[in-house]
């Protein structure tokens, strides 16, 4: 294979993972400003088989805005993708001002869709990283 269908496979599999979009939609803190909201790591279990499904989360926070304690309230039907979401919110930092009073004790709801659209190769680069785009 020359250097050139290298390149142009690496391209298109950038475009395929770009089309392999993870979704975040808020729910319940759409208005909210999150100072760190790293998007997560894309496993290539989850990748391969094309997972999809909505995580609900209950979030409580700290006063300076961190994640404190993290409740599943809906599955995703994939416990995969509930232990990727899980783990990805507790990285999460809330701007302090925006921190209500309920979120300290209650906590605020936050869904996360995933889905992934695109015939996208069965195996990932080792370069490859997840895209997530925010959706209101």
């Amino acid at each position: 294979m020359s250097l050139r269908h290298v390149k142009l496979g690496r391209q298109f599999t950038a475009q395929l993972l770009i089309a392999a979009v993870l979704s975040l939609i808020a729910a319940g803190s759409a208005e909210a400003q999150w100072l760190n909201r790293p998007a997560p790591p894309l496993p290539p279990k989850i990748f391969r088989e094309a997972y999809t499904g909505s995580v609900t989360l209950r979030l409580v926070l700290n006063s300076n805005g961190t994640v404190r304690n993290v409740r599943l309230i809906g599955s995703s039907g994939h416990g995969d993708l509930d232990d990727l979401a899980i783990s990805t919110v507790r990285q999460w930092q809330l701007d302090p001002r925006q921190v209500r009073p309920s979120d300290l004790t209650e906590g605020r709801g936050q869904v996360i869709g995933f889905r992934q659209t695109g015939n996208a190769p069965k195996t990932l680069p080792p370069e490859a990283r997840a895209f997530w785009a925010l959706v209101r």
